[in-house]
C-alpha cells in the first residue's frame, strides 16, 4: 500500500488510491489547492464546497463515491443526513476535531432519549416515567 506525504494513515490511502469522484466539504478554503492536488494526483475527480447548501448543489450534479465532510459543529451534520437519505451508496468519512467526537461519544455511551420540538407535555412525561422505570430496574439488578 502505497502512502502519500500529508496523509500517514493507511487506510486514508487506499481509500483514495481508486480513481473516483470525491467530494469534499470544508470550511477553510486555504485547504483547496492541497486537497486538489493530493487527491487529483491520484486520478481522482474533486469538487470542494464551503457549505451544505453547496454540496448538495454540486451531489445533484455529478455521481460520487465517496464524500469527505469536515464538522465542526453539530449544524454541521445536516449534510450527513442528506447524504444518508438522498445518496447511500456514497461512502463517507467524517472529519471531526476531538471535541465533536466526544459529544457524538456521549450519545452513543449514554441512556439519552431524544424529544422533537415542539415539545409535547405527554412525551416528556412518558420519556420520564420510561426513564424512571429503567432507573429501578437497573438497581433491582444491582442488589
Amino acid at each position: 500500500m502505497h502512502k502519500k506525504k500529508g496523509f500517514p494513515n493507511t487506510e486514508v490511502n487506499f481509500w483514495l488510491s481508486k480513481s473516483m469522484n470525491i467530494l469534499f466539504q470544508i470550511k477553510n478554503s486555504t485547504s483547496d489547492q492541497e486537497i486538489i492536488e493530493f487527491a487529483e494526483g491520484e486520478g481522482n475527480k474533486v469538487f470542494i464546497s464551503h457549505s451544505t447548501e453547496e454540496s448538495i448543489s454540486i451531489l445533484s450534479k455529478h455521481n460520487f463515491e465517496k464524500a469527505v465532510i469536515s464538522l465542526k459543529n453539530l449544524q454541521e451534520t445536516a449534510i450527513l443526513k442528506f447524504i444518508n437519505d438522498y445518496y447511500p451508496t456514497i461512502h463517507v468519512v467524517v472529519l471531526a476535531n476531538k471535541t465533536f467526537d466526544d459529544v457524538i461519544s456521549i450519545f452513543r455511551k449514554s441512556n439519552y432519549s431524544v424529544i422533537h420540538e415542539p415539545l409535547r407535555l405527554s412525551e416528556l412525561k412518558g420519556q420520564l416515567l420510561q426513564k424512571q422505570t429503567s432507573f429501578r430496574d437497573n438497581l433491582k439488578k444491582i442488589k
